[in-house]
């Protein structure tokens, strides 16, 4: 991989750090996907889905060559042929712009022809599903397990399709329906596209989506690779971190929620690395949507999680690590 070197003021660099901080990604990986998004916007302008627009102009043997192809048919259709492929006299009318050079005719040819969605897109649109199985098959795991996975994450990692009204959406749309006619492919998500219109989500959902598969794909990569099917499976934190990848940057507040409650304890789970010292948090409770508390700094869950572990050391002095933490009296301090 080729190594980019540039120069920047030390308040630009800053600046940079924190808008990637905000994001929970390196100064590298932010500057990065800017510079992917300059080079390969998500958009191509340049291409409009929809009907392929007719060619201005034909090579001879294009237009003997569909002329041909015009007359076949005309011979051997039925007299009362009134399908799609038209009648004798239909026929014969295509074959005749061909051979007289109607240019203004032409799109007879490409009528009904959509653009070639691009491979790219393609691509996006199987990664995305892909994505979208691991996270059911992670949830439904979960629950296998034991654990009570929130119904409100369960919705926000569902498949919801995309914008039939939106060109290049309507065309993934179309492309996934294709992927998926058989029912053997990605057959988990079957009950998810016909439970939101028949996949039509009446928004536009690819940014979204490319922000989860963005997160998605962190996890993945700080991943060794697996041999067994459960390798591939997202924990609860990894489920919440491609749900929070939802909300735009801009728009995101940035929320802990309790998992359960034990007495008078309020337990989160907070792993150490997915918490900032300067960002401001809501502690919000089991339903991910009440908000028990606000302007929680990460320096004060820090603070109680530090304060927990050096508790649990008294008893065991190897362990290095805990998984819930008790912030009851942060949401008391913070009501």
């Amino acid at each position: 991989m080729a190594v980019l070197n540039i120069r920047v003021d030390d308040r630009v660099r800053g600046q940079l750090k924190e808008l990637a901080d905000d994001q929970g990604v390196s100064l590298s990986e932010y500057v990065r996907d800017l510079l992917m998004e300059a080079v390969v916007p998500v958009y191509e302008q340049e291409v409009k889905h929809g009907d392929e627009p007719p060619a201005e102009s034909m090579r001879i043997a294009d237009r003997q060559m569909l002329s041909l192809l015009h007359r076949i048919p005309a011979r051997v259709l039925p007299d009362d042929s009134n399908d799609v492929d038209g009648d004798l006299n239909y026929q014969l009318m295509r074959a005749k712009i061909l051979e007289e050079g109607y240019t203004g005719e032409y799109w007879y040819e490409t009528a009904g022809f959509s653009t070639e969605l691009s491979r790219r897109d393609c691509g996006r649109a199987k990664d995305i599903l892909d994505m979208f199985r691991i996270c059911t098959y992670s949830i439904d795991h979960l629950r296998k397990e034991g654990v009570e996975v929130n119904d409100q994450l369960v919705y926000e990692l569902q498949f919801r399709g995309f914008d039939h009204n939106d060109a290049l959406e309507g065309h993934m749309a179309s492309y996934v329906e294709f992927l998926m006619r058989d029912g053997e492919r990605w057959s988990e998500l079957q009950p998810q596209v016909e439970s939101n219109d028949r996949g039509n989500s009446h928004s536009l959902m690819l940014d979204t989506y490319l922000r989860m598969l963005a997160e998605y794909r962190r996890i993945m990569d700080g991943r060794e690779r697996g041999f067994s099917r459960l390798d591939y499976l997202l924990s609860e934190d990894e489920l919440e971190q491609i749900a929070n990848a939802r909300i735009h940057p801009s728009n995101r507040r940035r929320f802990r929620s309790v998992t359960r409650y034990d007495g008078n304890a309020a337990l989160i789970k907070m792993p150490s690395e997915n918490v900032v010292p300067g960002r401001v948090y809501e502690i919000r409770d089991t339903d991910r949507e009440t908000v028990l508390a606000e302007g929680v700094t990460g320096q004060e869950l820090l603070h109680a999680r530090r304060a927990q572990l050096e508790g649990y050391l008294e008893d065991d002095p190897d362990r290095a690590n805990i998984a819930m933490v008790d912030v009851a009296a942060i949401i008391k301090r913070h009501a």
